[in-house]
C-alpha cells in the first residue's frame, strides 16, 4: 500500500466515523496510549494544586489580562491558553488543527480522537445543545463543575463564551476552542 494510498483510506475512515455526527469534535494526540484526561488529572496531588495555581493564577495574571474581573470558569480558560494544569481538555472543530497536534510531537503512534459533543452533553446534563462557558460554574475551592445548579459528575462539552484576549494571545479575534469540563475522571461509555 502506497502513503497516498494509506493517507485516502485514514480519511475515507476520518469521513465514515463522522458522517453521523452532527458536530464532530477533534483532539490531535501524539501517542494513542494516551487518555482524554485534563492536565489537571495527570497531576499528583491534584485538590492540592488546582486551589493553589487557580488563586496564583488569578492573583498574578491580572495586570497582564488587563485587571478585569473574570467568572472562576473564565479564569480557566485563560490559565488553559497559558499552558497551566486545568481540568479543561481542548478540542477544535477542525480536523486539520488536531492533525497539527497528533503529528507535531513525532511520537510513534499519533492518533486523533474524534468527540460527539451532542451525545457527551445528554449523557452529562440530560440534552444535547453545546452550551457556552458563561452558563457553567466552577467552584475552585471543590474542584467542582456545575451547570444549572448541578455538581456535574460527568464531562461536558463547552464553547468559551469570551475570545481569549490573555498572556500569549497574538490577536483579540482569536477564536475559541471547544473544551470539556471535567469534574472528575470516570469512563463514560
Amino acid at each position: 500500500m502506497t502513503a497516498v494510498s494509506s493517507w485516502l483510506n485514514f480519511l475515507d475512515e476520518v469521513q465514515t466515523v463522522t458522517k453521523a455526527v452532527s458536530y464532530p469534535f477533534y483532539r490531535g494526540c501524539g501517542a494513542s496510549a494516551h487518555s482524554l484526561l485534563p492536565s489537571l488529572f495527570r497531576v499528583r496531588r491534584r485538590q492540592y494544586v488546582e486551589c493553589n495555581v487557580y488563586y496564583d493564577f488569578v492573583s498574578y495574571s491580572a495586570p497582564l489580562l488587563g485587571n478585569r474581573r473574570m467568572e472562576p470558569v473564565e479564569a480557566l480558560f485563560e490559565m488553559r491558553h497559558a499552558h497551566i494544569p486545568t481540568r479543561l481538555l481542548d478540542w477544535t472543530e477542525t480536523f486539520a488543527v488536531a492533525l497539527y497536534f497528533a503529528l507535531s510531537y513525532q511520537a510513534p503512534s499519533p492518533c486523533i480522537w474524534i468527540l460527539e459533543p451532542e451525545l457527551l452533553n445528554a449523557k452529562a446534563i440530560g440534552h444535547e445543545l453545546i452550551v457556552q462557558s458563561d452558563v457553567v460554574g466552577y467552584d475552585p475551592d471543590h474542584g467542582t463543575v456545575r451547570y444549572q445548579d448541578k455538581a456535574l459528575k460527568l464531562p461536558l462539552a463547552i464553547f468559551p463564551a469570551m475570545p481569549i484576549t490573555g498572556m500569549g494571545a497574538t490577536s483579540s479575534n482569536i477564536r475559541p476552542q471547544p473544551m470539556t469540563a471535567c469534574s472528575k475522571t470516570i469512563d463514560i461509555l
